[in-house]
């Protein structure tokens, strides 16, 4: 009877790996890793554009006044 119960508790972490595995596997690195550089480009990405943006609302004020 022990050995059914002895099976059903070495899979009971529920993450389908076994319990003595380490960290994530390389594949899941590499997502990571990818996921991390995609990410800090995206923010190189909206940073430029809001600086340009900023500069362009910015010549716009200077120019010239309409008015009295």
């Amino acid at each position: 009877m022990s050995g059914p119960d002895r099976i059903k508790n070495s899979f009971d972490n529920k993450s389908g790996r076994r319990p003595n595995a380490q960290g994530p596997d390389r594949a899941a690195q590499a997502r990571e890793a990818r996921q991390a550089e995609a990410l800090r480009a995206n923010l190189r990405k909206r940073k430029a554009q809001a600086k340009a943006q900023h500069a362009d609302a910015k010549s716009s004020e200077k120019g010239p006044k309409s008015g009295s």
